[in-house]
């Protein structure tokens, strides 16, 4: 009798636990499609990989790195759908609480946070533009001077 009353207890408490960590889990899910994460992160991808052709300036090569891209895009997508359902779930978990996690959501699916999602990647390959070509060549030159 005492052991089916210890076992009782023990799953009452442990229940709860792991319902909630279910519920955290699933709306972290759901932000990160609210997010569009998958796809987001392709587009910052994608908008990226101009301003880095353009450090190479021998132009067959530019363009054979271009090329290989677009070959290794099917490939790179399938590798973020991974990433993404096997690795952003737990990182996201360890550092948003089930209610920032509801908070975020809230502001993804506002007029801002939609607006935020859309111009994320032309923002991210315009800023990588400006890196190249006004930083680089300073962090370069300071990192071959040592």
């Amino acid at each position: 009798m005492r052991l089916t009353i210890i076992l009782f207890l023990i799953y009452c408490f442990i229940c709860p636990v792991k319902s909630y960590s279910q519920k955290k889990e699933q709306s972290i899910r759901e932000l990160l499609v609210v997010m569009h994460q998958d796809s987001l992160t392709n587009k910052v991808l994608k908008a990226s990989i101009t301003p880095l052709l353009l450090i190479e300036q021998d132009l067959i090569k530019r363009e054979w790195m271009r090329a290989k891209f677009v070959d290794a895009a099917p490939r790179i997508e399938e590798m973020n759908r991974k990433f993404v359902k096997n690795e952003v779930v737990p990182v996201y978990d360890r550092h948003f609480t089930h209610r920032e996690v509801k908070g975020l959501i809230r502001f993804y699916t506002s007029k801002v946070g939609k607006k935020f999602l859309s111009v994320t990647p032309s923002m991210t390959g315009e800023l990588m533009k400006i890196l190249m070509e006004k930083y680089l060549p300073e962090m370069r030159s300071a990192i071959l001077s040592n």
